[in-house]
């Protein structure tokens, strides 16, 4: 229940501060987004009520689900984490994952230099679906 509330609470603040970013609302509860995904100036940004650990192992493997070659992973510091890859297109993609407090990972996806709406949205769904 506290999970429920703090993503309702989270996606009102995010409702409240996205001036014109597109939200797309998502299931709240184990492993789902907390909240709401947004897309802004070519970057689509979404939190997951998972660890850092468990979200990276997400993000892999919705990655190689797509297609997308990942030539490297960085994990910079504790709370930072970073893949980059390429579409079967050519597009650079990268995912930098953020820990946040309650377990909570705040995931970003840019692909290509402006940004591919569509195709953020589908790692997010694939990451997703892998965490609950």
């Amino acid at each position: 229940m506290h999970v429920i509330r703090n993503g309702i609470v989270l996606m009102l603040i995010m409702i409240m501060c996205s001036g014109c970013a597109l939200l797309i609302v998502t299931a709240v509860g184990g492993g789902a987004a907390v909240g709401a995904i947004k897309y802004v100036k070519g970057e689509m940004e979404g939190s997951y009520a998972s660890t850092i650990g468990s979200t990276w192992i997400a993000c892999e493997a919705a990655l190689k689900e797509l297609g997308i070659d990942i030539f490297a992973s960085v994990k910079e510091t504790p709370t930072h984490w970073m893949l980059k890859g390429r579409s079967e297109g050519g597009k650079k993609v990268k995912v930098t994952l953020d820990a946040l407090p309650d377990k909570v990972t705040k995931v970003s996806v840019r692909v290509g230099i402006f940004g591919d709406k569509q195709l953020s949205k589908k790692i997010h769904n694939a990451i997703s679906r892998r965490l609950g």
